[in-house]
């Protein structure tokens, strides 16, 4: 069940999504907050995988909480708005927010929305976890042998995941492999 953060300062908008939700078995919803900070405080403590936000709200605006909370890059946010202003959907598309629907809501386009963000936060975290395998390989096989081993498996890696730099980090040496060995050259990146 993907977890998910509702942040509006109108209630019935609060509760009416929280219902809408929760019709559909999927989801848990892990808050509900009436402006940026409270959800910024719940967000911390519930690491929501959806965030679904107004943009103006009293004490901490949604754009201000997005900002503060982006540094966890597998949250997807949906903003609902109610002000369709070029500077706002500007400011979403900056902040990498996944969809921007105006209100009133079109329940039916918003539980898509929903599917779509729960179907791009899986692939994001899918890929994370590839990529913390593949280059985590490197140092769990002790069965390398030789540069020329390592080699291979960098370009490898490159190969697959052309915006990784791959490093190699030694804690022992015992193939007495010199440094400036271990240093990635151009035609690894």
């Amino acid at each position: 069940m993907k977890k998910i953060l509702i942040v509006d300062d109108e209630k019935t908008i609060r509760d009416g999504l929280e219902q809408l939700i929760n019709t559909t078995k999927k989801y848990e919803v892990v808050g509900k907050c009436k402006n940026g900070e409270d959800a910024l405080n719940v967000a911390r403590k519930t690491s929501p995988d959806i965030v679904v936000t107004d943009i103006r709200m009293p004490v901490m605006d949604g754009l201000e909480f997005i900002s503060s909370y982006s540094s966890k890059k597998t949250t997807k946010f949906i903003i609902l708005s109610g002000y369709g202003e070029f500077e706002y959907a500007r400011a979403a598309h900056v902040l990498n927010v996944f969809d921007y629907i105006l209100k009133p809501v079109d329940y039916e386009l918003f539980l898509q929305t929903l599917e779509k963000a729960a179907a791009s936060f899986d692939e994001t975290t899918n890929e994370i976890s590839r990529k913390k395998c593949q280059l985590g390989l490197l140092s769990l096989q002790p069965s390398i042998s030789s540069l020329e081993e390592i080699d291979s498996i960098l370009k490898d890696l490159s190969m697959e995941y052309k915006n990784i730099t791959p490093i190699v980090i030694s804690v022992s040496n015992p193939y007495n492999i010199s440094s400036e060995n271990l240093i990635l050259r151009k035609d690894f990146i």
